[in-house]
């Protein structure tokens, strides 16, 4: 596992030995990792909840009144929770083989998910406040309801996505593993030679 060497005859980046132990010590992933798997994840998530949406009929009513901005606002902020997720998650190894242990990345897949839809919900209790805040003082309680009902909610959900994306992250990693061997998490060598 230690001794995967990338095209140019050198480590991989976030790879180093220790010489007194000779054990391979990983490093965090690199950001074009952490970008391209947060993309993932929240790509391969909204569109499973947007068709889920669809086919239940609960679309039409939920988008009602949603513009544009408002949704970009919302995608952009559910973005930004996923890719710091994803760095935390990645903060220990990348996903390629070797790296680190499934079941690492299954628990802080979860506990990153989690965070993730703590986070959401937290946003929306944010707005929900200050919409409480012009509308109604008397509105507060039911934001604050709203807040620990939705914060257990998605944190739940949020665990079993997280779980769902590293499961998937991990088989999607070791198939490009396959298709293209020795090729895992070498992003810094050139494709010149």
């Amino acid at each position: 596992m230690g001794d995967r060497v990338g095209r140019d005859g050198t480590e991989p980046a976030g790879r180093a030995e220790d010489g007194s132990t000779g054990h391979t010590e990983v490093g965090p992933a690199d950001s074009l990792e952490v970008w391209t798997v947060a993309t993932f994840d929240l790509a391969a998530f909204s569109l499973i909840a947007l068709l889920a949406g669809h086919l239940s009929g609960a679309l039409a009513g939920a988008l009602t009144g949603f513009g544009t901005v408002p949704g970009l606002a919302a995608f952009g902020y559910l973005w930004l929770l996923v890719v710091v997720a994803v760095r935390w998650v990645l903060s220990g190894g990348g996903i390629a083989a070797g790296d680190r242990g499934v079941g690492s990345l299954l628990i802080r897949g979860s506990l990153g998910g989690a965070g993730v839809g703590v986070g959401l919900v937290g946003g929306g209790v944010l707005v929900g406040s200050v919409f409480a805040l012009v509308r109604g003082p008397e509105l507060l309680a039911t934001v604050a309801f709203v807040a620990v009902v939705g914060a257990v909610v998605g944190a739940v959900v949020g665990a079993g996505a997280g779980a769902a994306s590293a499961v998937c992250n991990v088989a999607v990693a070791r198939a490009s593993e396959r298709i293209a061997p020795g090729t895992g998490s070498d992003y810094s060598s050139s494709s010149s030679s």
